[in-house]
């Protein structure tokens, strides 16, 4: 099992790498070699990835949250798997390159530092249902990060034809539409994800005599403050028209209202220990 999980430790990279060649010629209109199965190879990909994160469980006895590389490994793989089911229902692949080299980025970097033994000490701190609480938190952040490179997408396209600058990225992008509806799905994503968690970690902290630990309450109240800002955007898109633009500003301000609650934390904890 050992040996499984550290072979696909270093195929993932390899198969992102490929990815992002396949993605970038399909930015580039040259869909040739790669690129012509992207989407199953992507697909693929996905596969391997849950695998990897399988054996990784499995070797450790617990939910593989060990250390903050499997973290970053399973945020990887939520990347790429809400990028590719609104790949499917939109079926416009010209913006993957931008997601994938995010998925890539992050799984070199755990397939680097990822320990290859048993830590199943770490691991076993927490319990089943704060485990799905953290787990589900990940796919809701991971599609609070998709949805912010859309709303980034669609405001540098958006700006570049209020300012008639018809660029490279103009005439390879998406149009406008796709984008705001690739933005939309990705943020619906993100509020149902974060949702399905704080049912979880309440589950967790209200059904546990002996109570969670302190940082998954943290996180509990941290994403309740994301899902709101995210559920009130969304509600305000479908009752009160809120337009594309405002939706894709509000996306990359979601994201950065979730960067900044975690970094406040990261600097509270750094301060007073």
């Amino acid at each position: 099992m050992q040996i499984a999980f550290a072979a696909s430790l270093l195929l993932l990279p390899v198969l992102y790498t490929l990815l992002i060649s396949g993605y970038g010629r399909l930015f580039a209109g040259t869909p040739s070699g790669v690129a012509r199965i992207a989407r199953p190879l992507l697909a693929a990909t996905v596969g391997l990835h849950f695998v990897s994160m399988l054996l990784r469980g499995l070797q450790l006895g617990a939910c593989p949250l060990a250390s903050r590389w499997e973290f970053v490994s399973l945020v990887a793989l939520s990347i790429a798997v809400t990028y590719l089911l609104i790949e499917i229902r939109i079926g416009d692949q010209r913006t993957g390159i931008f997601v994938i080299t995010l998925a890539f980025l992050l799984q070199f970097a755990a397939s680097v530092f990822m320990p290859r033994g048993d830590s199943a000490a770490a691991a076993a701190r927490l319990g089943a249902m704060p485990s799905v609480f953290l787990v589900a938190l990940i796919v809701g952040y991971s599609a609070v990060a998709v949805s912010c490179i859309y709303g980034i997408l669609y405001l540098f396209l958006y700006g570049a034809i209020k300012r008639g600058r018809f660029g490279l990225f103009f005439r390879k992008a998406p149009p406008l539409a796709t984008l705001a509806s690739q933005n939309h799905h990705a943020a619906v994503a993100a509020f149902m994800a974060l949702g399905a968690a704080l049912a979880a970690g309440a589950i967790a902290m209200w059904g546990s005599e002996a109570g969670v630990p302190e940082a998954v309450a943290r996180e509990f109240a941290e994403a309740s403050a994301v899902w709101l800002a995210f559920g009130a955007v969304l509600g305000a898109w479908r009752w009160f028209d809120l337009g594309a633009k405002r939706l894709a500003v509000s996306s990359v301000a979601g994201a950065g209202l979730a960067a900044a609650l975690h970094l406040a934390t990261i600097l509270n904890e750094a301060f007073h220990g």
